[in-house]
C-alpha cells in the first residue's frame, strides 16, 4: 500500500514537471489595438501590410478592413486575420500547422511571432502619424 502510494506520488509529480516544461501557452489574439488619432483607414492598412511583410508575413487584403496573413517557419505555418479601421485593429488566430495548436494551447513560437508584429504594426503607425503632424 505504501508503496503504491509512493509510486503514485512519483508519478504525479513527474507528469506537473513535465508538463510545466512544455513548449505550448495559451493561444493569444490581441483585439481592439488603439491607432494614432487621425490616420484614415488606408494608412491604417498600409501599416499593417508594410509591417507584416517586412517581418516576412504573406498578405492578402481580401475585402476593405480585413487582411489575411500566413507566416511559414521552416515546416511551421500560421494564418491569421487582422480586421482594422481608422480606430483600431486585431490580430486574430485563423489556424496553423505543426504548431501543436489544441485546445487553446499552441508553441510559444506562434505567440511571439504575433507580438513580434504587432511591435512592428505600431512602429509604422507612430512613424506615419509622426511625419503627418510634421507637415
Amino acid at each position: 500500500m505504501k508503496k503504491n502510494r509512493l509510486l503514485y506520488s512519483v508519478l504525479l509529480l513527474l507528469m506537473i514537471l513535465l508538463s510545466s516544461c512544455s513548449n505550448l501557452r495559451p493561444i493569444i489574439s490581441l483585439n481592439r489595438q488603439n491607432t494614432p488619432f487621425g490616420l484614415s483607414s488606408k494608412q491604417i492598412k498600409q501599416s499593417i501590410v508594410t509591417a507584416a511583410q517586412e517581418l516576412k508575413w504573406r498578405v492578402s487584403a481580401t475585402e476593405d478592413g480585413l487582411i489575411q496573413a500566413t507566416y511559414y517557419s521552416n515546416k511551421q505555418q500560421v494564418d491569421i486575420d487582422i480586421p482594422y479601421s481608422s480606430i483600431s485593429y486585431s490580430i486574430i488566430y485563423l489556424s496553423s500547422h505543426n504548431l501543436g495548436a489544441a485546445n487553446g494551447q499552441i508553441n510559444l513560437k506562434y505567440n511571439q511571432w504575433i507580438y513580434d508584429l504587432n511591435n512592428r504594426i505600431h512602429q509604422e503607425l507612430n512613424s506615419i502619424h509622426k511625419h503627418k503632424n510634421q507637415k
